[in-house]
């Protein structure tokens, strides 16, 4: 399946309440973090995709939180696949949990390569933003987003516990993307 990334806009409106809908049905875990946000009218779309077009250069973003660049994911037909974050910069909190790089992925379309796709497209746009070596995370009972890292060339570096759930471990890697700035 051939995928692309581009900016959340007013015209995916339709398509992101579609797959909103399908993920919440699903009862899984909602990621990347932004997908959550609540958008309930095609004017607090609007809002939402001018908000994240603005984390980027930093607008609208508390201090405390690192720059992130948002993406939908969509396949040759215009559908939304997925999304994907990538944090331009890390500070101690998200270098002690999750890292550079979200993703996720609407659950008719997992198991299809979907995820593996997104995060190689993810990294490749990771490199050209000057990252030399992003750290990822999942939770330690989600072998599925372990392999994907792994197939993307991902090094397991430590376990951490989530600052949110102490419960709850989170595996970190590593994986070479670029020749900007190693975390």
């Amino acid at each position: 399946m051939e995928l692309k990334l581009v900016k959340p806009g007013p015209e995916h409106y339709g398509a992101y309440l579609r797959m909103m809908e399908e993920w919440e049905a699903s009862g899984t875990r909602i990621a990347p973090w932004f997908l959550g946000m609540a958008v309930e009218s095609p004017e607090a779309f609007a809002a939402f995709a001018k908000a994240l077009e603005g984390y980027e250069e930093g607008v609208g973003l508390d201090p405390r939180y690192p720059r992130t660049v948002s993406w939908f994911v969509t396949d040759a037909e215009g559908t939304l696949v997925g999304a994907a974050s990538l944090r331009l910069e890390l500070f101690a909190e998200t270098l002690a949990s999750w890292g550079h790089i979200g993703y996720g992925v609407r659950p008719s379309l997992r198991n299809r390569g979907c995820a593996t796709e997104i995060l190689r497209l993810t990294l490749e746009e990771a490199g050209k933003r000057g990252i030399r070596r992003a750290v990822l995370g999942c939770y330690e009972d989600n072998p599925a987003s372990a392999r994907v890292m792994e197939h993307c060339g991902g090094v397991f570096w430590r376990t951490v516990p989530d600052p949110e759930h102490p419960d709850r471990t989170i595996l970190q890697y590593r994986i070479d993307c670029g020749r900007g700035e190693e975390a």
